[in-house]
C-alpha cells in the first residue's frame, strides 16, 4: 500500500501538497524506479527531441566522441531508460550543476592507455518532432542540430583545469 501509494502521488500535478509529500515519496519512488511523470504527455508535449552526447579531444589532436549506452534489443530498453534520464538531467539549463560531474564521468570512462581526453564538449543534439496527431511519421535518419552546452578541459591524467558552461547562443 505504502508502495502503491508513493506512485499514485508522484503522479499528482505540482501543488503544496506535492511539495509536502516529495520527501517521503521519493525515496521510495526512486528505489523502486515506480517515479511517474506525465509532463511529457500533457498538456504541452515537447516539440523536440533531444539528445547527449560528448565530443572528446585528447593530446594528440585526435578525437572520439561518447554517447549514453543503448543496450540491446530485449531488455536494453530498461537499462537505456536510466541512461536517458541522467542525460536529460545533464541537459537541463536548471540543472548546471551535473554539467562537471557529467563531463568528469564522461572523461572518466573514455581514458585511453590511461591518459583522460584534455577536453570534453557536452553537446546537446536536437530535432523538431512532428506534431501530435499530425499523421507525419518520425524522420528515421533527421538532421540535428547541435548546441555545445559545457566544455571541461583536463589535463592528460584527469585533473580539471576548467569548465565553462555555454550560452544557449553559442550554437554554431
Amino acid at each position: 500500500m505504502v508502495i502503491v501509494g508513493a506512485m499514485a502521488l508522484s503522479a499528482t500535478p505540482d501543488s503544496e501538497l506535492a511539495d509536502v509529500v516529495r520527501p517521503l515519496r521519493e525515496p521510495i519512488t526512486d528505489a523502486t524506479g515506480l517515479f511517474q511523470n506525465w509532463n511529457l504527455f500533457a498538456p504541452d508535449p515537447r516539440p523536440t527531441t533531444s539528445r547527449l552526447e560528448a565530443r572528446l579531444t585528447y593530446e594528440d589532436g585526435s578525437t572520439a566522441s561518447w554517447s549514453p549506452p543503448a543496450g540491446n534489443r530485449f531488455l536494453g530498453a530498461y537499462r537505456s531508460f536510466r541512461w536517458r534520464k541522467w542525460a536529460n538531467n545533464v541537459l537541463d539549463r536548471d540543472r548546471e550543476d551535473l554539467l562537471r560531474s557529467g563531463a568528469e564521468f564522461i572523461a572518466g570512462t573514455t581514458r585511453r592507455n590511461g591518459r583522460y581526453p584534455v577536453e570534453v564538449v557536452l553537446v546537446k543534439l536536437t530535432y523538431r518532432a512532428p506534431p501530435p496527431g499530425s499523421g507525419r511519421p518520425r524522420d528515421p535518419d533527421p538532421d540535428w542540430e547541435a548546441e555545445p552546452y559545457y566544455t571541461l578541459a583536463l589535463s592528460e591524467t584527469g585533473e580539471v583545469i576548467d569548465g565553462t558552461v555555454h550560452d544557449e547562443d553559442d550554437a554554431p
